[in-house]
């Protein structure tokens, strides 16, 4: 448990989450993302794959951290600026800032690797029809996401078809 927040089914080393923090494998990526194609027609499930994925890899991100990201402007230090950089230097270790950066990049990374696998699902099809049939299931991953309340995988799905 981290923060009061209970921890996903299975140990973090199961899901090929090494112990400093970094995230999954691009490979185990590339291989969970082509084993869902064959579950494509059973949203829900896909849904709750992406959402566990999704869970382990969310939670290892210090809110901190998170905010620092979005917050990040191209001139340097973000809107929270050195302040809250100082505060982070006194309580924790100087590697601290190398492992929340790898795992906000992690986050990054999973969003655009799912929203490519979304594109190459529907323009690998070889017909119109097998297109809009894609398509179709798609849509429903992302609304079975969305209820579920994996709203960055719905995003995902989104900005895939965008």
């Amino acid at each position: 448990m981290r923060d009061g927040r209970p921890k996903p089914s299975g140990s973090a080393t199961s899901q090929g989450i090494d112990d400093e923090g970094s995230s999954v494998p691009d490979e185990s990526n590339d291989e969970e993302l082509a084993s869902l194609r064959t579950f494509l027609h059973f949203p829900e499930e896909v849904a709750l794959r992406l959402t566990d994925t999704e869970y382990q890899l969310f939670y290892q991100v210090a809110p901190i951290d998170y905010l620092r990201q979005v917050t990040f402007d191209l001139g340097g230090e973000g809107v929270l600026g050195a302040v809250t950089e100082r505060h982070m230097i006194r309580r924790a270790p100087p590697t601290h800032t190398q492992q929340s950066k790898s795992t906000v990049r992690a986050l990054i990374r999973r969003f655009n690797q799912v929203s490519a696998w979304v594109t190459e699902l529907v323009l690998t099809q070889s017909s119109l029809e097998e297109r809009k049939a894609t398509l179709a299931c798609i849509l429903r991953v992302a609304l079975s996401c969305w209820n579920i309340g994996n709203f960055n995988g719905a995003m995902e799905i989104v900005a895939g078809l965008k």
